[in-house]
């Protein structure tokens, strides 16, 4: 958890981009904003949280990237850099 009590990743990339650890992180921090009531699983930002997950995010479309950056992404704490 960020010191602001956001979910933190160790790392923005997941899926084949990253390192299994920061996918099994970000899944993780995905699923504390799932249980926090921030994010519902089985919608279209869940989806494509997921898929960055599977995937990475160099999987995703123009519109997917739109969504990731403008309403995923800024509820997940940056973790720290490796």
């Amino acid at each position: 958890m960020a010191e602001d009590g956001r979910p933190a990743i160790a790392s923005g990339r997941g899926g084949t981009d990253g390192p299994p650890v920061a996918n099994l992180t970000l899944s993780e921090a995905l699923q504390t904003l799932v249980d926090a009531g921030e994010l519902s699983e089985g919608s279209p930002d869940y989806m494509i949280a997921q898929k960055v997950v599977r995937e990475g995010e160099g999987a995703l479309s123009g519109e997917e990237r739109a969504v990731w950056d403008s309403r995923v992404r800024g509820r997940l704490a940056p973790g720290p850099a490796r």
